[in-house]
């Protein structure tokens, strides 16, 4: 049937999952991607562990709100991606979630981000990263987070973080500015 059709061309595969469904694999080969919210009338809830890895066309992606977890190593060195828009409902992105993603210039988090963890290696060997200011909720971050990000030349850490996570920003020859807050 035209249904059975549409299915099979459909770039996605997902897996149910408490709340809805995740994203198990993406094979498509759009630069600018919008990622999904719903999938058979459920709310998409989570990107799995690798769904977007060897993505290589993607430029750009638009993770829909609704959303709450990045899984691990989802966005895994995608040598092309430029730009990531992370809404609010998001409040994980897992270890290594954007590693190696070499040309990744612009992480843009929505206003009232929920995130509240970023974990190890997430932006690890971003190359092209030059700055990032984190939402104030994400006081739970991982280890390496900007390690060999060489072009970084400025972080930004949210108020209330109490500690800095081992090797945070090392091998950033290029950082000037690495503003911790007071509290």
């Amino acid at each position: 049937t035209d249904f059975e059709e549409v299915r099979i061309n459909y770039p996605y595969t997902f897996s149910e999952v408490d709340g809805g469904y995740s994203i198990k694999k993406y094979r498509g080969t759009n630069k600018i991607l919008h990622i999904p919210s719903t999938y058979n009338g459920s709310p998409i809830v989570s990107l799995d562990t690798q769904a977007f890895r060897d993505c290589d066309t993607l430029v750009e992606v638009v993770i829909p709100e609704g959303i709450t977890v990045i899984g691990e190593t989802c966005f895994y060195m995608l040598d092309n991606l430029k730009t990531v828009h992370i809404p609010a409902s998001v409040t994980t992105i897992s270890s290594e979630g954007f590693n190696r993603c070499y040309a990744l210039t612009d992480v843009i988090f929505a206003e009232n981000s929920m995130l509240t963890t970023i974990g190890d290696l997430a932006f690890s060997e971003c190359e092209s990263l030059v700055s990032i200011v984190l939402p104030k909720s994400a006081l739970n971050l991982g280890s390496g987070l900007f390690s060999g990000c060489s072009a970084l030349t400025s972080v930004v850490l949210p108020e209330g973080i109490t500690a800095l996570p081992n090797s945070i920003v090392s091998s950033c020859d290029s950082l000037v500015e690495f503003n911790i807050p007071t509290t």
